[in-house]
């Protein structure tokens, strides 16, 4: 999965970064409210893809994954 931002292709600033994974960390948030676990863990891996040291959303990764009972998972990833 591809996980470059567009932010981060066109050579964005760190601050736009963080904005653009703090925007797909709320559609996650959004997502998750729904019940679309699915949707929110592919948002969250965009949001750690464009701003890895993005603490919220790594956190809220490892919520999703729990809840999906995909912990292996998170550990493979980080």
């Amino acid at each position: 999965m591809n996980t470059t931002g567009a932010a981060e292709r066109a050579g964005a600033t760190p601050a736009l970064a963080t904005q653009e994974a703090a925007n797909r960390n709320q559609a996650a948030m959004r997502a998750m409210a729904s019940g679309d676990l699915v949707g929110a863990e592919a948002a969250l891996l965009q949001a750690v893809g464009v701003a890895p040291g993005y603490l919220p959303a790594w956190l809220n990764l490892a919520a999703v994954r729990r809840q999906r009972q995909d912990v292996p998972l998170l550990v493979r990833t980080a």
